[in-house]
């Protein structure tokens, strides 16, 4: 049986050639890797086990990565989601964050952007925080369950909206360069990453609103981004 420190993970793709490469790829660099070609075989793993990370693509027939990446949040799977898409606009983006995902990346990708990828989704989903929660500006974050609450009202964030919150609010009310916040919550410097920090900012920010009528995120422009409530 191999060494499973290095992390157990699932791969859900309908390309049985691509899974192959993929998982051939991974178990040599010390994962133990399971493979599904299908959404309704993917679906059933990542619901029985508690796998290290999913690496899942968008394009399925019958049901698509990005309905097959609710079904799994709604069943409580918190495993960390990476969505592989041969898409790069904002619309685009936004649909694989409203799905749950944690990261995505885009194709065609070299062997090494995805290692790298997958290293860096994992550190971040091991590390542990001397911050287990937070209260500011009647704003409360649970990092374990990743519950955020105002009042009466609550919602479950993503693995990344929760390191970008916890980064933003532990530093309030001063603002976060985005360089800084890159390499905190992504764990990798990403290039081309400015629309992918503003993609998920944006995003939060609509869910903050949502929750509790307030504004919280902000971007100062040439400095990056702060909470405050307003």
């Amino acid at each position: 049986m191999k060494d499973r420190r290095a992390g157990q993970l699932l791969i859900i793709d309908d390309d049985q050639k691509l899974v192959g490469i993929l998982a051939i790829k991974l178990n040599h660099l010390g994962y133990k890797v399971d493979t599904a070609t299908s959404a309704m075989a993917g679906y059933k793993l990542a619901t029985k086990d508690n796998y290290d990370l999913i690496v899942l693509d968008v394009m399925m027939p019958v049901r698509n990565g990005l309905e097959l990446c609710a079904d799994m949040r709604s069943s409580d799977v918190m495993s960390p989601i990476l969505i592989l898409s041969g898409k790069t606009d904002k619309v685009s983006i936004v649909q694989c964050l409203e799905a749950g995902a944690d990261d995505y990346l885009t194709k065609p990708f070299v062997h090494g952007e995805l290692a790298a990828r997958v290293n860096a989704l994992l550190r971040r989903n091991k590390r542990s925080f001397p911050t287990r929660h937070i209260v500011r500006d009647g704003l409360e974050l649970d990092v374990a369950s990743r519950l955020v609450k105002s009042g009466d009202n609550q919602t479950r964030l993503t693995k990344t909206e929760t390191l970008l919150l916890l980064k933003l609010m532990n530093c309030a009310p001063d603002a976060v360069p985005k360089k800084e916040l890159l390499e905190d919550v992504w764990g990798i410097n990403h290039q081309h990453s400015s629309n992918r920090l503003e993609v998920y900012t944006k995003r939060l920010r609509a869910k903050l609103e949502e929750l509790s009528g307030n504004d919280y995120i902000h971007n100062l422009r040439g400095s990056g981004y702060y909470f405050a409530k307003g």
